[in-house]
């Protein structure tokens, strides 16, 4: 709980962290309490976003790497299983879950690692050199998370079992019609979309290809945008009801963010030379830019006025931003006056970004280190 209140207490005042609330954070492996694994890796997540939110990457790294290796140490990875793990640890063994409600804690807990360590080994390069999280999903059985009031409310069927859960997914294998649904789930999802199609744009060479190579590319191309596609239209619409938690609304914004940044990623290679591409990565940065409101309705949440947010939406709304900068180049470049119009929608867009990004930026120094590199980009 101290880390908790430390980074709750905190999050709109970037200070360094006392030394004591850090030695209890990362010291209770060192305990006897029965729930101290999932404690210790709630803590290493809580303080790795303290930092990325502080504009600290290298220490929040260390604390998301940290709990990577805790999670896939204890197993969390192979939930309902049906092959033996051989990464657990005797140390870091976890007994049977005593009921549903401690099993999804498992779950949901396992999942929430696995999707920020994948969108911030896309912003900012690897955290950890594990080849579960790394790789193409295969070592991951751990079934789809559910809401946490369902593990409350329902037991899991015993006869559950999980199998090559992402891999699955990647690979567009069918499902049932409710698994995988939950909002963690839809992030999980989102971060595996967002980081195949980063890593996808970062493996086109920027030399002249054979014609063997141009197919393979275009056959991967083709292959991720359905999928990213087909995950975005099946998202649900954000609620517009007062009544749904700032938290949800929070979360959904988020994986809807994910969902066209990825896109946005994935079209990079071409969109400088190839229409289509350019039309898509406009629209769904257009699209992203439509979520802001979202964001002024969570900052009306908050006792000081401005948002709070996770500061991943930093590095999100920088690849936006890039998109309406690179766009307004293009135009101004046409020296047309029919292209002026447009010219002015795309800056307006840019300049809405610019103030949600700034409002932000008052508690999180990480999203306002990108409002400057999106400011110096123009």
């Amino acid at each position: 709980m101290n880390t908790v209140y430390y980074v709750a207490s905190s999050f709109n005042k970037p200070l360094n962290p006392p030394s004591q609330v850090l030695l209890e954070a990362v010291g209770i492996l060192s305990t006897n309490h029965p729930n101290k694994i999932l404690h210790a890796i709630q803590a290493e997540v809580l303080l790795a976003t303290w930092f990325l939110h502080s504009n600290r990457i290298l220490q929040g790294k260390y604390h998301l790497g940290t709990a990577v290796s805790l999670t896939v140490g204890a197993g969390l990875h192979r939930i309902r299983s049906r092959r033996a793990s051989q990464t657990v640890s005797h140390r870091m063994s976890l007994p049977p879950a005593v009921d549903s409600v401690e099993e999804g804690e498992r779950i949901i807990g396992f999942w929430k690692v696995f999707a920020l360590s994948n969108i911030w080994d896309t912003i900012s390069g690897p955290t950890s050199s594990c080849i579960v999280f790394n790789g193409d999903g295969k070592g991951i059985d751990t079934p789809w998370a559910w809401e946490m009031h369902e593990y409350e409310r329902y037991a899991l069927p015993e006869n559950l079992v999980g199998g090559l859960t992402v891999h699955n997914f990647l690979v567009g294998a069918p499902s049932s019609a409710r698994e995988g649904l939950s909002m963690i789930s839809m992030l999980a999802k989102a971060s595996v979309l967002f980081s195949k199609a980063k890593s996808f744009a970062d493996s086109v060479p920027r030399t002249q290809l054979n014609q063997a190579q141009l197919t393979h590319i275009r056959a991967c191309h083709e292959y991720l945008d359905n999928l990213i596609d087909k995950f975005t239209s099946s998202l649900a619409p954000i609620p517009q009801d007062t009544q749904i938690s700032a938290s949800d609304v929070h979360l959904a914004v988020l994986i809807h963010t994910l969902a066209y940044t990825s896109a946005i990623h994935l079209h990079s290679p071409f969109a400088a030379t190839d229409a289509r591409s350019s039309t898509k990565s406009l629209s769904v940065a257009e699209l992203a830019t439509g979520l802001l409101p979202y964001i002024d309705y969570l900052a009306s949440q908050t006792a000081e006025g401005f948002p709070i947010v996770n500061p991943i939406f930093g590095a999100l709304w920088f690849v936006v931003g890039k998109v309406f900068v690179e766009e307004l180049r293009r135009l101004r470049g046409l020296r047309r006056s029919s292209s002026a119009s447009r010219a002015n929608e795309v800056f307006a867009m840019l300049e809405r970004l610019k103030a949600s990004m700034a409002a932000v930026g008052q508690s999180s120094p990480f999203v306002a280190d990108q409002l400057r590199r999106l400011t110096e980009a123009q």
